[in-house]
């Protein structure tokens, strides 16, 4: 049943992935759309995340 143990695996990384893009408050169409979208390297999504991330402090 290695197979299950995969998909398993998939549906646990895609909760991860979504709590952290959660906890963040980045909205998960905005961050999903930017990776796809710009394939952008690890620097340049950490920097979009901190940008998202300042522009909401300011906001409050």
């Amino acid at each position: 049943m290695k197979g299950n143990n995969f998909m398993d695996e998939l549906v646990e990384e895609h909760e991860l992935d979504n709590a952290v893009i959660n906890i963040l408050g980045l909205g998960l169409l905005p961050t999903y759309q930017f990776l796809f979208e710009q394939k952008p390297s690890l620097e340049d999504f950490e920097k979009w995340v901190l940008e998202k991330e300042e522009a909401s402090f300011q906001m409050k």
